[in-house]
């Protein structure tokens, strides 16, 4: 995986706890500590959330990543990279 999340207990979202360098993630400005709230507008609670909305889509697609950092969200767009198994 590129990304690797975990949930915080008292939070929205997930934490974003490592990335895979020069993924796509990272070229878009995601970085570790970084909380995802929401991709292509669908609110996350736990890891499950994120990887089951990214496995229906394509590589080559857009998706819309709503990210909080240090008090400040800001929205992040991904084009998605074909996953080693495709």
């Amino acid at each position: 995986h590129e990304v690797h999340l975990s949930t915080r207990a008292g939070t929205d979202g997930v934490c974003v706890q490592a990335i895979a360098p020069d993924s796509p993630a990272q070229n878009a400005g995601l970085k570790e500590g970084d909380i995802i709230l929401a991709v292509n507008n669908r609110k996350l609670t736990e890891p499950a959330d994120f990887s089951e909305t990214i496995r229906n889509r394509r590589a080559g697609e857009l998706v819309t990543l709503k990210v909080k950092s240090a008090e400040t969200e800001r929205i992040l767009e991904v084009k998605l990279a074909k996953r080693p198994e495709e």
